[in-house]
């Protein structure tokens, strides 16, 4: 498995944090050895650690742009129909550049956002991010959040946790916010 991790900056200033995303992609390293990347964009920091397996050329590394920049993609897991929603996307004039399901899911969630994540049929987690509409969305099974700084920035972490561990995660950081 893949491993996924982000950044939010309160700041605006994502580079400064940069080495706190890096740290969380070098403790998912196991997780993906086969590449490691990530990109800074406005105030959110995306990273990933590959585990190649459906495509495994360099085209298909992550975070995954669309050719335009303004959408960014982190995905870990597998889209057990990929090949068919595809085939939807290709009636919609979307052109594929690789044999991933991830650039399938980029393409799927720029036509239908989240409205539509009932056609997905696999298991995965993802961060998705979509610049001029102010939307990360994470579809996150476990996460593991982790603060930079003085709460200048706020980070997560895909590792395996329960659902009910997640939600109690969940509501200690957000009362931690408050």
């Amino acid at each position: 498995m893949c491993g996924i991790a982000g950044l939010y900056c309160f700041n605006n200033h994502p580079d400064r944090e940069k080495g706190v995303l890096q740290k969380a992609l070098q403790e998912l390293h196991a997780r993906g050895p086969d590449h490691c990347g990530f990109v800074l964009t406005n105030n959110t920091c995306l990273g990933h650690t590959r585990l190649a397996i459906i495509d495994t050329s360099a085209s298909a590394n992550q975070p995954f742009r669309d050719a335009t920049g303004r959408f960014t993609l982190v995905f870990n897991g597998e889209l057990y129909n990929f090949r068919e929603l595809r085939e939807v996307l290709k009636r919609k004039d979307y052109t594929f550049h690789t044999e991933s399901d991830t650039e399938v899911l980029l393409h799927w969630l720029m036509e239908f956002g989240m409205d539509r994540l009932n056609d997905l049929q696999g298991f995965f987690a993802f961060a998705f991010l979509a610049l001029n509409f102010s939307l990360i969305t994470l579809s996150i099974l476990s996460v593991v959040w982790f603060t930079g700084g003085e709460l200048s920035s706020v980070g997560w972490a895909a590792v395996g946790m329960s659902f009910l561990e997640t939600i109690l995660l969940l509501l200690l950081v957000y009362r931690d916010w408050e």
